[in-house]
Order: structure tokens, then sequence, then C-alpha cells
């Protein structure tokens, strides 16, 4: 998913957004990751610079955990 803001107040506004949503998926053992970029638009025959973030969601190692003691294994995370 992607958040594309221009302006401060904008992406000011856009980064509360990601900390709001961050806290709501904590209860579904998600996170979320937030990769930020600037690109350049041409609105009104303007260019403009915004800042796009490129949002993913992930799964939290608590998650993980949490699912391996539900299943009846131990507490220790998978090694990768």
């Amino acid at each position: 998913m992607e958040v594309q803001a221009i302006g401060p107040h904008a992406v000011n506004q856009a980064v509360k957004a990601l900390a709001v949503a961050r806290a709501y998926l904590l209860d579904d053992a998600l996170d979320l990751t937030a990769a930020p970029s600037f690109v350049k638009l041409e609105l009104h025959d303007e260019e403009r610079t915004a800042v796009r973030f490129d949002v993913r969601a992930v799964t939290t190692a608590a998650a993980v955990v949490s699912k391996r003691v539900a299943d009846g294994h131990d507490t220790e995370p998978p090694v990768r």
C-alpha cells in the first residue's frame, strides 16, 4: 500500500496516521513498516514534490511465539 502526501501538514498527518494504525494492529500481532521516498508530481501545470510511504504489514515476533504456544510448542521462536 502507498500513502502519499504533499506539503508539511499533510506529511505530518500521514505520519500520525501510520502511528495510530500501528497501535490498532498490535492486537492482531501485526506491525507496519513504512519506507519513505520523494516523488515529483505535476499538479495544475506546476511541479510539486511529494513524500510517498511504501507501507507493508508484517507479523511481529510476539505473534510467532503466541502461535507456537497456542499450538503446544515451546516458546522459542523458529530459527531462520
